[in-house]
């Protein structure tokens, strides 16, 4: 969608600090939260979420012990 707007990112500082910082917003109207697919799907993104965090300490602890 940038492309069509024309539209360019661009950092606004020099030297920006590494960010390692990683979220996703899931939105939903507060009524639709008592339907049991928005429950099945919530459920799921929590499993993925975990799973993720699994993942990424796994891989963080493997590169770390193959660095010394």
């Amino acid at each position: 969608m940038a492309g069509e707007l024309g539209a360019v990112l661009f950092c606004p500082v020099i030297d920006p600090p590494a960010v390692n910082l990683v979220t996703q917003w899931v939105v939903c109207p507060h009524d639709h939260l008592r339907h049991a697919k928005v429950h099945a799907f919530v459920d799921w993104v929590k499993k993925e979420r975990d799973a993720w965090v699994t993942e990424s300490t796994r891989t963080t602890r493997l590169k770390r012990t193959q660095a010394n």
